[in-house]
């Protein structure tokens, strides 16, 4: 599977050749700022290679590897809810910073999106950026996401205390054939 974004860009599942690329990548504390405390800094091979394996056990794939240039550059994917919550998932995403503010996140979110809606049967995504990742927010936006509530000082991050943001996109369509049920 490959969903092109561009002649240079493009979306694919992890492999197991890509621990490097992914490794080189990821390893930025800029990029490990802005995530859950699980994902390590500094990033080493051995966390691509752990995190690979663990992407290679869902199927269909919810993890996707950006590629530019032939390189892993960064990641999204879909974590899917269960139990009550089970039309639900969560969206999360990094891309080196070397390719930041080049709109490729815009454009792979929206492709991730879409291949999200086809694959799973979800009808909200959310997303939780930290409120001082100002980039993300503006992804979120470009590609449908509302704020949809303000947990005031939820997160600790780095010795500091930030409000839990939730960016929400709804699959109207699909939210309607649910509720008619």
């Amino acid at each position: 599977m490959r969903i092109e974004l561009s002649k240079e860009i493009y979306l694919r599942p992890f492999r197991d050749g890509d621990a490097e690329d992914l490794a080189l990548a990821a390893n930025y504390r800029e990029v490990a700022d802005f995530l859950r405390d699980k994902f390590p800094y500094p990033y080493l091979k051995r966390d691509a290679v752990q995190f690979i394996d663990a992407t290679l056990t869902f199927e269909p794939r919810n993890v996707l590897a950006i590629v530019v240039d032939e390189k892993v550059s960064g990641a999204l994917g879909i974590t899917l809810m269960d139990d009550i919550y089970r039309n639900n998932a969560e969206l999360g995403y990094w891309l080196s910073p070397p390719f930041q503010n080049k709109g490729i996140m815009t454009l792979a979110v929206k492709a991730m999106l879409q291949y999200a809606f086809n694959k799973f049967p979800v009808y909200r995504i959310f997303a939780k950026p930290f409120p001082n990742n100002i980039g993300s927010i503006k992804v979120l936006e470009k590609n449908g996401f509302g704020l949809e509530s303000i947990h005031k000082d939820v997160l600790q991050k780095n010795g500091k205390i930030f409000d839990e943001l939730t960016y929400t996109l709804i699959n109207q369509e699909r939210l309607q054939k649910l509720k008619s049920k």
